[in-house]
């Protein structure tokens, strides 16, 4: 179980360095095109839009599928979840009230 949940954490923190990477082109390509917007010919802007374009589209895809595989990972965190308090029903509620104790504790202290 544990290791199902590692590797579901690996898998999003992957594709978000991925998609983090991505919009880190995104960005110095759009600001490459705002530079070069003056002192560009029109055919070289064209080339930069179809570049930006592409660039955006990818990026769109990759945050499609990131958020696709993050609803997988947490769909799947749940089941788990309710599998252990199904199985675990008093030490869930030992947990719950432990932190419903903490919580009151921290929320009296202010």
């Amino acid at each position: 179980m544990n290791n199902e949940l590692n590797s579901g954490e690996n898998l999003v923190d992957a594709a978000k360095d991925r998609l983090v990477s991505d919009l880190n082109m995104v960005l110095v390509d759009t600001s490459d095109l705002l530079k070069h917007m003056g002192a560009s010919s029109n055919h070289e802007l064209a080339a930069a839009r179809k570049k930006l374009a592409a660039r955006l589209d990818e990026v769109q895809t990759r945050v499609a599928a990131a958020s696709a595989s993050l609803g997988d990972k947490t769909r799947e965190a749940m089941n788990v979840s309710d599998g252990y308090v199904r199985e675990n029903p008093w030490k869930a509620l030992g947990v719950v009230a432990a932190g419903g104790i903490l919580f009151g504790f921290l929320l009296n202290r202010r």
